[in-house]
């Protein structure tokens, strides 16, 4: 007599699955950044990720992390500045009615008053 497993079907939504990359989740426990992952929101097996990542709607999707890019815009000398952080020759940047200035002590940074 062989003994049946219990088994457990999980309806898995491709609208879903593609939200949920496109909101930072990642396939996999292990690459979790913070905002969860597939394999965790499932309780699913490495295996079995494996075999999902193979459907021909998601094979070549990858997730989407939100890396968040704070600019400091209170301690700004001059407000109408553009830091550019290049390191050009001010004679490369002559435009009509623009000057360049360099910042002190900086000299990756570049201003252009307009």
């Amino acid at each position: 007599m062989v003994k049946i497993m219990n088994a457990k079907k999980v309806d898995l939504k491709l609208s879903i699955l593609l939200e949920d990359l496109n909101n930072g989740h990642t396939w996999f426990k292990k690459e979790d950044v913070g905002y969860g992952s597939i394999q965790e929101k499932y309780n699913a097996t490495d295996y079995q990720i494996e075999h999902i990542k193979k459907h021909p709607q998601l094979k070549d999707v990858e997730p989407n992390i939100v890396i968040f890019n704070i600019i400091d815009d209170v301690n700004v000398k001059d407000t109408e500045s553009i830091n550019l952080f290049a390191n050009f020759p001010e004679e490369a940047l002559a435009v009509e009615n623009v000057t360049v200035k360099k910042e002190e002590g900086n000299e990756s940074a570049l201003f252009l008053n307009i």
